[in-house]
Parts: C-alpha cells; sequence; structure tokens
C-alpha cells in the first residue's frame, strides 16, 4: 500500500476511535450533569413556593399553592369561585404560573 493510502486509513480510524470516546464517555457526563442541574433547580423551587403563590403543572394545570399536605404532596387550589382543591405531586410542578405567558399562547392559539 501507498503511504498516502496509510496515513489515510490512520486518520480515519483515529477519527473513528475519537467518535467512539465522545459517544460512550464524554456525552453521557455532559448529560448527566445536565440532569442533575435540572433536577437541584427543581428542587430549589419546590422549596421556595409559599401559600398563594400560582403554579403550573406539568399537564397544564396551573392553580395557587394552598400548603403542604406532606413530604411529596401539596394542595392546590384550581377554582377559587367553587374552592376545588386538589392534592398534587410535588413533582408534578413545572413552574410558577406567568400571566403574560399565558396571554400570549392564548393569542396564538387564536391565530
Amino acid at each position: 500500500m501507498d503511504l498516502a493510502v496509510k496515513i489515510v486509513l490512520f486518520i480515519l480510524l483515529g477519527l473513528f476511535i475519537l467518535q467512539i470516546i465522545v459517544v460512550t464517555v464524554i456525552l453521557p457526563i455532559l448529560k448527566k450533569k445536565r440532569d442533575e442541574k435540572i433536577a437541584r433547580e427543581h428542587k430549589e423551587l419546590v422549596k421556595n413556593i409559599k401559600s398563594g403563590h400560582e403554579v403550573l403543572l406539568q399537564n397544564g394545570i396551573y392553580g395557587t399553592y394552598v400548603n403542604s399536605s406532606g413530604d411529596e404532596t401539596f394542595n392546590m387550589r384550581i377554582n377559587e369561585e367553587n374552592n376545588v382543591i386538589i392534592k398534587v405531586n410535588k413533582s408534578a410542578i413545572l413552574g410558577f404560573f406567568d400571566k403574560d405567558i399565558a396571554k400570549k399562547i392564548e393569542q396564538r392559539k387564536q391565530k
């Protein structure tokens, strides 16, 4: 084989090995760090929620945080007029409800 062909094959083999290292080692480490950061932020969010805060759940329901009913659950009022209160798992909290964002979403639906 010619020297140039050997060099090209050597470079291709090196790139293939580098790709395997990136996919099997580096990407999982980065994903784990990102997941840990998200979990830490969610835990902090849940810890800072107080009675009266409006929260948005992962399924799209939003309401007012009433009180904690245990380590993993809390009570949430979803209808002020009829005083409808539901028990929700804390892991279902997506974040604080922002009325400006809700208006923008509603405007997009109408278009």
